[in-house]
């Protein structure tokens, strides 16, 4: 009877650590439950902080990529701009040279003219004074031409006059002449 008794009560000992080991394990195995659930969780969270990270990154690339993109664009404007303005430069430089070159014949042409206007300027001047001799010489001559029919008429005048007295004495002789023959006619 009190093997028995004894081979129950170290049963129900046995029992009881039995059942306490596998209340342990079990609290045990709930808490790794609950310790790998957080882990999981966390593991997760991480994973979505990551992904999340990895989008903005991947967005902040595309960002980047479009401002080079753009930047490029610029650049390849901007080189064609340069071109285009170091063209400009060239081709001012050469119109510069041109025009450069028009001033200089254009001071060429008006040098020749100032110098063809001074010789005209002498050439008039000389002929002025040619004119003015020639007026005067004209004038001399229009007073000589003056005296010459003054004197002319003066002598016409007396030649004039002696005609009519050669001619009246011209009458008078007829008459004379008459006269006598009258009276001689008279006598015979």
């Amino acid at each position: 009877g009190i093997n028995a008794e004894y081979g129950e009560k170290e049963l129900r000992g046995q029992i009881e650590r039995l059942n306490s080991d596998a209340e342990e394990e079990r609290s045990r195995s709930q808490r790794l439950k609950k310790e790998l659930e957080e882990a999981a969780r966390a593991h997760q969270e991480e994973k979505d902080r990551i992904q999340a990270d990895n989008r903005q990154l991947t967005s902040e690339i595309q960002q980047l990529q479009e401002v080079k993109q753009k930047l490029q664009e610029q650049l390849e404007q901007n080189k064609g701009h340069i071109e285009r303005l170091e063209q400009d430069i060239a081709d001012g430089g050469q119109r510069e040279g041109e025009m450069i070159d028009r001033i200089s014949q254009f001071a060429e042409k008006q040098k020749e003219l100032e110098e063809q206007l001074a010789e005209q300027t002498e050439e008039q001047d000389k002929l002025l004074e040619e004119i003015n001799e020639l007026e005067e010489d004209l004038e001399k001559l229009r007073d000589e031409k003056e005296d010459t029919e003054i004197e002319l008429k003066g002598k016409i005048d007396e030649l004039k006059k002696e005609l009519e007295t050669k001619e009246s004495e011209f009458e008078k002789e007829l008459h004379q002449l008459k006269d006598d023959n009258n009276l001689s006619l008279i006598h015979i």
